[in-house]
């Protein structure tokens, strides 16, 4: 069996996947390995590699949008969790007259 390794691009792909699908946690988490495997390229090849900086950078970049996307997504459930809680404070009556 001759099973190919798992590269940086891989993960890359798969966490712009999950950007497109708006998956904000799954895609930090992929930028997470796809930065890993770009290190772990350079200890290998025992240098630093000025393209895989960049990539390093890219995908660094790309784990920060993700994270302010969370951040948002926290804000405004959070925002409406407290909207649910004082309308279900709320008492109706209604006019049967």
């Amino acid at each position: 069996m001759n099973q190919r390794m798992t590269t940086h691009y891989d993960y890359a792909e798969e966490a712009e996947s999950a950007q497109r699908a708006k998956a904000w946690p799954q895609a930090a988490a992929l930028w997470d390995r796809a930065i890993e495997q770009t290190r772990v390229l350079d200890r290998d090849l025992l240098k630093v590699d000025s393209e895989g900086v960049a990539y390093r950078r890219k995908y660094e970049n790309q784990k920060q949008k993700c994270e302010e996307k969370m951040a948002i997504d926290r804000h405004l459930e959070s925002i409406a969790r407290r909207a649910l809680d004082q309308s279900a404070e709320l008492d109706f009556h209604f006019d049967t007259s």
